[in-house]
């Protein structure tokens, strides 16, 4: 089966909180992975997405803005994410 990259969807939660809690291993209340999803739906939705094999979700990521308006098309996003790609491979 392949892996498809799509928009989250409600019927995930339970599989994305499974994950997160299963993988982080979530201790501080302030990262309970029901909240986390929570604040995202509501700010920016279609930046929560989750990578499905099957029926199953076998990986997430999560996009947001928090830089300054006028550093905005100067490519600080993409040198962000290259650089957090970076970190992965390690």
């Amino acid at each position: 089966m392949g892996i498809l990259i799509l928009a989250y969807i409600d019927s995930d939660r339970s599989d994305v909180m499974a994950l997160w809690t299963l993988v982080f291993n979530y201790t501080a209340r302030h990262n309970d992975p029901k909240t986390a999803i929570r604040q995202k739906l509501a700010v920016d939705r279609d930046l929560l997405q989750v990578a499905t094999s099957g029926d199953r979700v076998i990986g997430t990521v999560m996009g947001g803005y928090e830089g300054h308006p006028d550093h905005r098309r100067r490519g600080v996003a993409t040198q962000l994410v290259k650089s957090v790609e970076l970190a992965l491979l390690q």
